[in-house]
């Protein structure tokens, strides 16, 4: 068994200096992503950066020609020899460690009446009795 985005052919890295194991790329994808075809369609105008907390979210939406593909994993923020490093992440990445958020909680940066929607809106909080 394997995960979706398993690549022997590829190397995973960490930005600013974090640790990482394995590869990971759209490799198993058999048919484009959707920013695949934006960028077939645009003729390579569009750019696509993808983030997010697992390598299967980041890199299926970023498909096989993205520009940057970043996930976090095991503290760090990673990323493939699929699609290369950038400096301006590594940089934001060394400005801002993940460490520095730890223990603290999410609250909203306006005043409460800024916003289109309370935070009781579906979604937002917890469902009762929820975990």
């Amino acid at each position: 068994m394997v995960t979706c985005t398993a690549d022997p052919d590829a190397k995973n890295s960490a930005y600013a200096g974090g640790s990482t194991k394995g590869g990971d790329s759209a490799w198993r994808m058999r048919v484009p992503a959707f920013s695949d075809e934006l960028r077939f369609q645009s003729g390579g105008a569009t750019r696509v950066v993808t983030f997010s907390l697992k390598a299967r979210a980041s890199i299926t939406m970023g498909g096989h020609k993205a520009d940057a593909v970043t996930w976090f994993d095991n503290g760090s923020w990673v990323t493939s020899s699929s699609y290369g490093s950038l400096s301006f992440i590594d940089d934001f990445v060394k400005a801002h460690p993940v460490k520095s958020d730890l223990g603290k909680s999410w609250e909203l940066f306006l005043p409460q009446s800024s916003y289109l929607y309370d935070q009781k809106a579906t979604g937002a909080v917890a469902p009762q009795g929820g975990n």
